[in-house]
């Protein structure tokens, strides 16, 4: 089943809006990173990109259907662990 995000942290996982970003950093990551964090932290911004997803995601892509780990949030996913 594909969900937007599995609500269930795992034990040792720090919840996105409590990760610390290093601002002073002059590569473009943590700016990226702010503004994933943002787009979780704040669900209607959440909803309407998840919104946007759904209309582009291909048509042959059950939404019923899938493995753990296939989580919609993943497909935003910088880097994966």
């Amino acid at each position: 089943m594909r969900k937007v995000i599995d609500n269930q942290l795992k034990i040792g996982q720090t919840d996105i809006p409590n990760i610390q970003i290093d601002l002073c950093c002059r590569d473009e990551i943590p700016q990226l990173l702010l503004g994933l964090q943002y787009i979780y932290s704040h669900r209607p911004v959440r909803e309407k990109v998840f919104k946007i997803l759904k209309k582009i995601t291909p048509k042959e892509v059950a939404a019923d259907k899938g493995r753990a780990g296939m989580d919609l949030w993943k497909i935003l996913d910088v880097e994966e662990n």
